[in-house]
């Protein structure tokens, strides 16, 4: 594990066993470069590791083959497991944009009282459309009405 995202002082922690180790096997801390080893104090941490005595050297004859990067990518690549929902919230959203943009919505309601009608409408668009409609459905009744009388209650004097 590290503290930052770059490489800095990089470690290996092996776990060694062998005939002549615990049965557990025993740690072993190794870095490959030596300003780290000195800085880091390898010796004297793996000392500690082997309980006193430290038996094991582990070296590498050289590190001309090994190659550190001197760049950090910061690209994530993670996999999103709610975007299912995501989708399907969206559909809904868009079938609810094209229902209330390409649709209207009208009610009409009628009311007789004593003898008197009382008509009543509403729609979300085109009411010069819907002006109309009551009109020629009044006519259809016998009822002859000019449809621009329909207007906010129509002619109330």
């Amino acid at each position: 594990m590290t503290k930052t995202p770059n490489p800095n002082a990089p470690a290996f922690l092996f776990l060694i066993k062998g005939p002549d180790l615990p049965a557990a096997g025993v740690q072993y801390l190794y870095f490959p470069k030596e300003i780290d080893k000195q800085r880091f104090q390898q010796d004297a941490i793996n000392t500690k590791l082997f309980g006193g005595n430290n038996p094991l050297e582990l070296d590498v004859k050289g590190m001309e083959n090994v190659d550190f990067a001197m760049s950090t990518s910061y690209l994530n690549i993670r996999v999103d497991k709610a975007m299912p929902f995501v989708w399907l919230g969206a559909s809904i959203v868009m079938l609810g944009l094209v229902l209330g943009f390409y649709w209207q919505h009208r009610r009409i309601w009628l009311r007789i009282d004593e003898g008197q009608l009382t008509l009543g409408a509403h729609t979300n668009k085109n009411w010069f459309g819907i002006r109309r409609e009551i009109a020629s459905a009044l006519k259809k009744m016998d009822l002859e009405v000019d449809e621009k009388s329909l207007d906010n209650g129509g002619n109330r004097g």
